[in-house]
This record gives C-alpha cells, structure tokens and sequence, in this order.
C-alpha cells in the first residue's frame, strides 16, 4: 500500500517538474519577443509565443512578479494591457549588487 502512495507521490513531483520546465521555457519565448517587438498586448503574446495558454498566462505573471516584465494598462478593452521588457544593467562591470531599471521600447 505504502509503495502505491510513493509512486503516486514521485509521478505528482515528476508532472510539477515537467511541468515548471515548459513555463520556464516559455518564459525565455516570451522575453525574447518582447525584446525584439518591444511591447505587445496579451493577445498578441498568446498568438505570437507557443504553448497552452494557462502556461502562458502563468509565465507572464510570474515574469512580471520577478519585475522581468513590466505590464502597462488598465486592462480594460479600450486599454488592454501591454507588456514590456525591463532589461537589468549593471551600473558597474566590477559590481554584483547594483542594478540599473531601463524599459526596451
């Protein structure tokens, strides 16, 4: 009984790995566009980038929570929002701790 629980419990941990590796992935697809585009709709994203789009709608948020992604807007449909790169620059090359904000366009 016992080996049935640890193999249900090892096949959830393998399914949450998996898991964050395809938003992990995504969140590099959706970095990339938006640094070649500059700033783009939801909609736009959705389209553009591959994947489901609850991964998708994850890795947006989680990008914009680690402040890699800034979102502009009210949300609403005469606004929608809008998503744009933050690049981080070191303000020194001999630095590790300080780091320059600046929004690609």
């Amino acid at each position: 009984m016992s080996d049935s629980r640890t193999e249900v419990a090892n096949q959830a941990r393998i399914a949450d790995s998996v898991q964050e590796e395809i938003i992990n992935r995504i969140e590099i697809s959706v970095l990339e566009f938006l640094n070649s585009c500059g700033a783009a709709t939801e909609s736009v994203i959705h389209r553009v980038v591959r994947g489901r789009r609850g991964s998708k709608l994850r890795a947006l948020r989680k990008l914009c929570r680690l402040g890699r992604v800034r979102r502009v807007g009210s949300g609403k449909k005469c606004d929608p929002f809008h998503y744009e790169a933050v690049r981080l620059e070191r303000s020194r090359p001999d630095s590790k701790e300080i780091f320059v904000e600046e929004v690609i366009l």
